[in-house]
């Protein structure tokens, strides 16, 4: 006999936006503490390693308190919860390491505002891939029948709260950027509600 899961509601959303708040925080001080030691060992100058392994390894320092906070919301609701944390550490450092490759940042405080916006939607659209399609594939798409919508809806999430950052940032100042990640775990959290009380496989 299947054991009873926790009831899904009200209570777990704001456990998920409590937990991925503090392990973002966590994970950005991980993050920055690695760059920095990185530097320090002057690892950064030299350009194989600047370019492959040091954002991979940054990513990686984000994603796992990120992952970690929110397995710990998770585990009761989900068989192998633990391979939320091996999605998570290892789709942020794809991030990372795609970010570094591809997108370098410079001129993007020129843009006009709108194209900011829009630069921000994009951005976070993109940051969200790689570790929903982790958590999709390691998690969710063997215990949830509608699995596949959460790549979807992280996506639109981390869309809004990123171009809601870059708003906030232009009208407000830098210190307001934090409020558009909060916006999207909240988004997420909801889907993830969803996701729970439907359907098993």
């Amino acid at each position: 006999m299947e054991e009873a899961r926790p009831i899904v509601g009200r209570s777990f959303w704001l456990r998920w936006v409590v937990a991925s708040v503090i392990g973002s925080g966590v994970g950005v001080v991980s993050w920055v503490s690695v760059g920095t030691a990185a530097e320090a060992l002057g690892l950064a100058s030299q350009k194989g390693v600047s370019m492959a392994v040091i954002p991979g390894l940054v990513g990686a320092a984000f994603g796992a308190p990120f992952g970690i906070a929110q397995w710990i919301v998770l585990r009761r609701h989900l068989r192998l919860a633990g391979r939320w944390v091996t999605a998570s550490t290892l789709g942020y450092a794809a991030v990372f390491l795609l970010g570094t490759l591809f997108f370098s940042g410079e001129g993007a405080a020129d843009l006009p505002p709108g194209r900011q916006v829009l630069l921000g939607a994009l951005l976070g659209a993109a940051g969200a891939v790689p570790p929903a399609v982790l958590q999709w594939l390691l998690v969710l798409r063997s215990q949830l029948t509608r699995a596949g919508i959460w790549i979807t809806a992280s996506v639109l999430s981390w869309a809004l709260g990123f171009a809601m950052s870059f708003l906030l940032r232009l009208v407000l100042g830098d210190p307001s950027f934090v409020l558009g990640p909060i916006v999207a775990v909240a988004l997420s959290g909801i889907v993830m509600v969803w996701l729970l009380r439907g359907e098993r496989q």
